[in-house]
């Protein structure tokens, strides 16, 4: 839908919520997932690799030819203009990609329960998980984020919801996605503010007319100087008497053959 139709993903993934939601809804009956494996013998591992995936991500993309690339998907002008097949596989491997880790981060928290699981909307989490994104830096209008700030990000929601828990405080998760996504909201408005290309400093050759398509070459023609001191188009009008047209003129001794009486 996201692809084929040019539409936020957002909305696309509210849509196919709304069918998984219905989908939870029918098999409402606890289901016991815990036992095959263990993942707290295996933690640091877990915590490593995140956190490799998610630095090592955010320098890979941090290369321009590869941040052109996933941004590219993202409007510039109309939404409904189409970026083009390379933005459209693109975009598609990154939702799949999304999903699948969304996916693995889900069979964690299910096998680190200590119960059965019953099956839920998990709204709660989409929020928490959709704010924590937006603190990382990533912002809602779909400028990509820091290199540090996901791990950063995860670890202070993480060491949140665990000192709570610790203190045997009952924190709704509905209250802390909401803070986080504010939070998140913040973050957009000072990445969309302060996120765009740097200002070119110094003197150079001033670029020509914006879409005339032509290249600057590094030549430059000077500006011209203050027109106050520029001579007049015509000259100023001489206060001597005026030569009369009719005087004869300097080589001529007698007068001219339209003076002459029988003219």
């Amino acid at each position: 839908m996201v692809v084929v139709l040019h539409v936020p993903g957002w909305a696309a993934s509210l849509a196919g919520a709304a069918g998984v939601i219905v989908y939870i809804e029918r098999r409402a009956s606890p289901v016991l997932v815990q036992g095959g494996y263990d993942p707290r013998g295996n933690a640091f591992y877990l915590v490593a690799g995140f956190v490799a995936v998610a630095v090592l991500g955010g320098l890979f993309g941090a290369i321009k030819a590869i941040r052109r690339l996933v941004g590219r998907f993202r409007p510039v002008a109309d939404p409904a203009q189409r970026r083009g097949v390379a933005a459209a596989l693109v975009t598609a491997a990154a939702l799949v990609g999304s999903t699948v880790l969304a996916m693995l981060a889900g069979v964690l928290i299910a096998a680190n329960g200590t119960g059965p699981v019953a099956p839920t909307t998990g709204l709660d989490w989409t929020v928490l998980a959709v704010g924590t994104a937006m603190l990382a830096g990533t912002s809602a209008y779909g400028r990509r984020g820091g290199v540090f700030g996901t791990v950063l990000a995860v670890g202070l929601v993480v060491v949140l919801l665990s000192w709570t828990q610790a203190r045997g405080w009952t924190v709704s998760r509905w209250a802390v996605g909401g803070a986080v996504l504010g939070a998140g909201l913040l973050v957009t408005r000072l990445v969309e503010a302060y996120g765009g290309p740097r200002p070119v400093t110094g003197e150079g050759p001033e670029p020509g007319p914006a879409g005339d398509g032509t290249i600057s070459t590094g030549w430059a023609v000077p500006r011209s100087g203050s027109v106050d001191n520029w001579p007049p188009a015509l000259p100023a009008p001489s206060t001597e008497a005026p030569a009369d047209p009719w005087e004869a003129a300097r080589w001529e001794t007698g007068p001219r053959r339209w003076d002459n009486d029988d003219r």
